[in-house]
C-alpha cells in the first residue's frame, strides 16, 4: 500500500503541466476540460506517444445552510431550530469527473523526440489563442506531460484534480 502511494506521488510530481488554457469550472453547469497528454516513447527515444480526449465535470452541488446552495437545509429541515448544530455551519461541495466518451480518447505516435513534441504543441497552442483569444474564455485545455506512457491516466487526474481543487478553494459560502 505503502509502495503505490509513493508512485502516485512521484508520478504527480513529475507530471509537467506547462499549458492551460482556461481552466476554469462552471457552477451550475456541466464542464469539459480538454486534455493533450505527451509522453516518451518506451519503444523509441525519438518518438512521443500524443493522447487526446477530454474529461467532463459535473456541475457543482452544495449542501449548507444558505439560499445559495443547491441544498438550503433551511428548506430541508423547514424550521432553523431542527438543523443540527453540527450542520449549521458547515457547507459541503461536491463534483464528480469521468471521461467524455463522446469524444473518445486517441492515441497517436509522434516522429518527434519529446523536446521536439512540446514546441511543436506548445507552437499550436500559442497560434490558437493569439487568433481566437476573446473566445477562449469558455474553454478549457491543457497540455499535460506524463513521465512515462504508461501512466498518463495519473497524470491526467492530476490535472484534474487541480482544476477541482482550484474550484474547491475557491467557493464562498455565500455566492451562487
Amino acid at each position: 500500500m505503502e509502495i503505490e502511494r509513493e508512485m502516485m506521488e512521484r508520478i504527480f510530481r513529475d507530471t509537467r503541466i506547462p499549458v492551460r488554457i482556461g481552466s476554469k469550472l462552471f457552477a451550475n453547469a456541466e464542464t469539459i476540460l480538454n486534455y493533450l497528454v505527451l509522453a516518451p516513447s518506451v519503444e523509441n527515444d525519438l518518438q512521443t506517444i500524443r493522447w487526446d480526449g477530454a474529461v467532463r465535470i459535473s456541475p457543482r452541488l452544495t449542501i449548507s445552510a444558505d439560499e445559495y446552495a443547491s441544498i438550503n437545509l433551511r428548506d430541508f429541515y423547514e424550521e432553523e431550530d431542527k438543523i443540527p448544530s453540527a450542520l449549521k455551519d458547515l457547507s459541503i461541495v461536491f463534483r464528480s469527473a469521468y471521461l467524455y466518451l463522446d469524444k473518445g480518447v486517441h492515441r497517436q505516435h509522434m516522429s518527434q523526440n519529446l523536446d521536439e513534441s512540446i514546441n511543436f504543441i506548445r507552437n499550436i497552442f500559442d497560434r490558437i489563442t493569439s487568433h481566437r483569444s476573446k473566445s477562449l474564455g469558455h474553454e478549457n485545455n491543457a497540455l499535460i506531460i506524463a513521465p512515462s506512457e504508461f501512466v498518463w491516466p495519473v497524470s491526467v487526474i492530476k490535472y484534474i484534480s487541480e482544476v477541482i481543487g482550484q474550484d474547491f478553494r475557491s467557493f464562498r459560502r455565500y455566492s451562487p
